[in-house]
């Protein structure tokens, strides 16, 4: 039996809406939001809660016609709270339902003449109840019928997407003989003619390696090619086997990169195991460079000041040839009243033609000091005599062989293989009526890369810091200490 109640419940003003303390039907004191900013309303509220209470009433059964006619449905639903199981063979009826099923039942029953109303009421109720719950269960059931079809469906798609373009593409990929044709046919527009021939020997060597019953070029597998690296990797000084190994997977990854791009074929070389660049610096070893001397007695044997200057630049300034070959006149910045000069690396455009000197990284957009007493002299020089073009070192004409296809930029700029060859000579070759032997520029074992290693090193050696190379040489402070890490501090005529 519930305790009696007589004390009107406390009403708590909300920042939008009132609040009560009462007693449920269950003996529960609780505080419950009213729903309302209305004091009229929430009074009216907290009377039928009252009303409920002072009736003892603690089962929706209890209720008669004429407290479900006289007490608001928002207040049942205070009071009744959470569902309740009543007697055998009535259901568990939802509290939140409650405001929008009494009304309904309330006047259904009138209907019932001669019958219990108030038992009526509830029936109702508890009627109208059970369909909206299960009305709503068979709602949960479509959706979830719905979506599961919908999963299913899209699980067989992606399953026919995925087989059928691994099928169409297998379908449509290519012999491997006309492959390789159309990938070299490619390679001259996105590398050095060098290079494309390179990659095309590359390619060559691994398609005889290839068993006869290989004719698509879906029908390589990851062994094939590994063991072909392997035989290339035996080959040669094994001193340079990872080196060699790391550069053969090169040329043979961007032929199947090409074609994964152009066919949709998957790429093999994801299981071919690459080799780190750790393990290749591991390799080589010290990096090779020279000593002040020997550069000084290199560009003494020069036959004039273009190439002291340019051979000068690479040394003392350490410039890569993709640099040089970009530098402008104007990019040669002086200060301190002419005393004192320096470079300025950045991007560059051709203007005979849409060509643009991208910087490799971020890093190598910088200024680099020209040498007060080793180099400016060359460079001033340089300046005066070269007045016919932009570029700082024009190709001379004497070196023309023929004109420029315009597509390759201005027809007085070096480029990076003919500069190379320029420097190291070259021996005429297999047709040397058309391309008669140059001597090199450099002695034996000098490069315009170990003159750049030079200027590294020379910096070092002179006690410059790693960051303060770095920023000369456009590298990072780790590369530096990666390639430089066993020079140490000695004397060396050399400052900036």
């Amino acid at each position: 039996m519930a305790k009696p109640y007589s004390i009107t419940p406390v009403l708590r003003p909300g920042k939008t809406c009132y609040s009560a303390t009462f007693y449920n039907a269950r003996d529960e004191r609780v505080t419950r939001s009213l729903s309302t900013d209305n004091s009229s309303h929430a009074m009216l509220l907290c009377a039928g809660l009252v009303t409920l209470r002072n009736k003892q009433i603690c089962r929706w059964d209890e209720l008669d016609s004429q407290l479900l006619a006289d007490i608001s449905p928002s207040s049942l639903k205070l009071y009744f709270d959470e569902p309740k199981q009543k007697d055998s063979g009535s259901v568990q009826v939802s509290a939140d339902i409650v405001a929008d099923h009494l009304p309904a039942a309330l006047k259904n029953v009138s209907q019932f003449e001669g019958t219990d109303q108030p038992r009526a009421a509830v029936l109702l109720f508890e009627r109208d109840a059970l369909q909206r719950e299960v009305q709503k269960l068979r709602n949960q059931v479509s959706q979830t019928s719905s979506r599961l079809r919908q999963s299913e469906q899209e699980r067989k798609d992606l399953e026919r997407s995925m087989l059928g373009r691994a099928a169409m593409a297998t379908k449509k990929a290519p012999d491997l003989n006309d492959a390789i044709l159309r990938f070299n046919a490619h390679t001259p527009a996105i590398m050095s003619r060098r290079s494309a021939k390179e990659h095309a020997r590359a390619l060559e060597l691994f398609a005889n390696s290839l068993p006869e019953s290989v004719i698509s070029s879906a029908d390589i597998d990851a062994d094939q090619v590994i063991r072909f690296l392997d035989v290339q990797t035996a080959q040669g000084d094994a001193s340079r086997s990872l080196s060699r190994r790391k550069a053969w997977r090169l040329k043979i990854n961007r032929f199947f990169s090409w074609l994964a791009k152009g066919y949709g074929l998957p790429s093999i070389m994801s299981s071919v195991t690459t080799v780190s660049k750790q393990a290749v610096l591991r390799e080589r070893g010290d990096i090779h460079w020279h000593s002040l001397p020997e550069v000084e007695a290199a560009i003494k044997a020069l036959p004039d000041n273009y190439w002291k200057a340019l051979v000068g630049t690479l040394a003392y300034a350490g410039l890569q040839l993709a640099e040089l070959i970009w530098l402008r006149k104007s990019d040669v910045e002086f200060f301190d009243q002419g005393q004192r000069a320096r470079f300025w690396i950045t991007t560059v455009t051709d203007p005979h033609s849409e060509i643009r000197h991208l910087l490799k990284t971020g890093h190598r957009r910088r200024h680099v000091n020209i040498h007060a007493r080793r180099l400016l002299p060359l460079i001033s020089e340089q300046l005066n005599y070269n007045r016919s073009s932009i570029w700082l070192f024009p190709k001379p004409v004497t070196v023309r062989r023929r004109p420029r296809n315009i597509d390759k930029g201005s027809p007085d700029r070096w480029l990076t293989t003919s500069l190379s060859t320029a420097l190291r000579g070259h021996t005429g070759g297999s047709d040397k009526k058309k391309r008669p032997p140059t001597p090199p520029k450099l002695p034996a074992g000098m490069n315009a890369k170990s003159l750049r290693r030079t200027f590294g090193s020379l910096l070092l050696r002179s006690g410059k810091g790693a960051a303060e190379v770095a920023a000369a040489m456009g590298n990072t402070e780790e590369v530096v200490r990666q390639h430089y890490a066993r020079i140490l501090g000695s004397e060396v005529d050399i400052s900036f």
